[in-house]
């Protein structure tokens, strides 16, 4: 069952405190992205977000978005700051998983986005260089 307009509209809402939201409608559903960083859904109008390690720990129930889908975290909360918290937790460590493959592909590039640098600060991009590229 697709997800209507309404609910996205609604989700969009608590989001309102997050910056660099945006969306596309495919096949139905809703992806959403922070700062061109797909970081969850509307599907069958659930608000869903990819499960990470810092999620790990959270009370969010697993549920499949559709057939087929790795298992996503649903959002049930309606409270947008503690929304806002979650999605910015879950985009920095989808930067930090993004940035250390772009830096295994191609170390001599320096940044790979700035959306995706602005998520860590400095002592945590230089950290991950030195992980990732085992530099001193």
């Amino acid at each position: 069952m697709p997800s209507d307009n309404e609910y996205l509209t609604y989700i969009l809402e608590l989001l309102r405190e997050v910056d660099g939201i945006t969306f596309k409608k495919m096949m139905g559903e809703f992806i959403l992205y922070k700062n061109g960083t797909i970081f969850g859904g509307v599907y069958d109008n659930r608000f869903l977000v990819k499960k990470s390690k810092s999620l790990e720990s959270s009370s969010l129930k697993e549920q499949i978005p559709y057939p087929g889908a790795k298992p996503m975290l649903l959002v049930d909360s309606e409270n947008p700051n503690e929304i806002k918290d979650l999605v910015e937790l879950l985009y920095k460590d989808l930067a930090k998983k993004l940035l250390s493959t772009h830096l295994k592909r191609s170390p001599q590039h320096k940044i790979y986005s700035e959306n995706l640098l602005g998520a860590l600060d400095e002592e945590e991009f230089k950290e991950l260089k030195r992980k990732e590229l085992n530099i001193l």
